[in-house]
C-alpha cells in the first residue's frame, strides 16, 4: 500500500510541475509579445521625433 501512495504522490507532483511549466511558457510568450509591442512603439516614437531630437 505505501508503494501505491508514493506512486499517486509522484503523479500528483508531476502534474503540478507540468501545470507550472505550462504557465511559465504562457508567461514567457506574453512577456515576449509585450516587449515586441513596446519595441514597435519605441521605434515609432523615434521615427516621429523632430530632426533636432534625433541628432542628440
Amino acid at each position: 500500500m505505501p508503494e501505491l501512495v508514493n506512486q499517486v504522490a509522484e503523479m500528483a507532483a508531476n502534474t503540478d510541475i507540468q501545470r507550472i511549466e505550462a504557465r511559465l511558457t504562457s508567461l514567457e510568450h506574453s512577456v515576449s509579445a509585450t516587449l515586441n509591442v513596446l519595441n514597435q512603439l519605441l521605434q515609432a516614437v523615434r521615427n516621429d521625433a523632430p530632426a533636432e531630437e534625433k541628432a542628440s
